[in-house]
């Protein structure tokens, strides 16, 4: 059996001819990802050369004309929310999620088993966006990798944020918040530097800290330094994104907060006011706006309205 959602299908358990879906990853890994919204469809051409003088073509992706100097994004959602595990409650949010996104999401295909303990998973389309219901108190999952955050409009969010916090009563889990600095001004030596100096520390306890790549020599393949850890609910990483994508010579710096709601509640706001949340992490973080935002541990943040994110 098929449930027709927009112009999409959802396939069944039922279904003799369900479409399999590869498996993806959730949680991502320690190491930073390459596709990020600052960057443009555009890209310049170089040339690396083998050992015997044969030239090798690679597409380095540019940022895009305009950007601001310090771009903020979303750059992965994870939510939990109740929602009871029948075809109609399912046809009913696939069709609501569907009216948000673009027509990449519209196309539902059931995975084989389940996700981070819910029993049964879905894929949205050809994107990284995934689902997952059954078991878990009676709660569905939905995560947004980096890939599928880059699809949505700042309508899109806006949207989504109404449905999932005022519909349907959603908790984020996770969030990572992006900010690109495009010219290296805060490059990853900074980051150590002001690591060293404390500037990284709350409340008088100095966080964790992790590095990544050549840092005895550096290759042009790029660095990556890390402070806080994931298990603790709050890490940020710092990496030379130019030198990741191929550019040896690239500025390009990119900084990821990532916050799980391990002891703090993270408010529907992150998805609205970006920089504010990454600047108020951190006290160095300050440089990515005045206006920033801090979220509290074991601290209720009020919810937003509707009104308040459109107006």
């Amino acid at each position: 059996m098929k449930i027709p959602i927009l112009n999409s299908t959802v396939s069944t358990k039922s279904s003799v001819d369900k479409i399999v879906a590869p498996q993806a990853t959730i949680d991502g890994d320690a190491f930073p990802r390459t596709v990020i919204r600052g960057e443009s469809s555009q890209t310049r051409t170089e040339y690396r050369f083998l050992r015997d003088g044969t030239p090798i073509p690679i597409d380095i992706p540019v940022p895009r004309p305009g950007v601001s100097k310090n771009a903020a994004l979303t750059d992965w959602l994870n939510v939990t929310f109740p929602l009871t595990n029948t075809p109609e409650s399912l046809s009913e949010f696939f069709k609501e999620f569907n009216q948000i996104t673009g027509e990449r999401f519209w196309s539902v295909i059931e995975r084989p088993g389940g996700l981070h303990g819910w029993k049964r998973s879905y894929k949205f389309g050809d994107t990284s966006a995934m689902f997952a219901i059954g078991g878990q108190n009676g709660t569905a999952f939905i995560s947004l990798p980096g890939e599928a955050c880059a699809l949505f409009t700042r309508r899109a969010w806006l949207d989504f944020t109404h449905l999932m916090n005022t519909q349907y009563k959603g908790k984020i889990t996770r969030w990572d918040g992006a900010v690109d600095d495009f010219g290296g001004e805060h490059s990853v030596d900074w980051a150590v530097g002001q690591y060293q100096a404390g500037e990284f520390s709350t409340g008088g306890n100095k966080p964790s800290c992790c590095q990544h790549g050549n840092w005895i020599c550096p290759d042009g393949r790029g660095r990556t330094f890390e402070v806080g850890k994931r298990k603790n609910g709050k890490m940020i990483r710092t990496y030379e994104k130019g030198k990741q994508l191929g550019d040896a010579n690239s500025p390009w710096v990119r900084w990821e907060l990532e916050l799980h709601s391990k002891d703090r509640e993270i408010p529907w706001d992150v998805l609205v006011n970006i920089g504010g949340y990454v600047a108020g992490a951190y006290a160095v973080m300050t440089w990515v706006t005045e206006d920033d935002c801090r979220i509290a541990t074991l601290n209720k943040t009020a919810e937003i309205s509707y009104e308040h994110l459109v107006g």
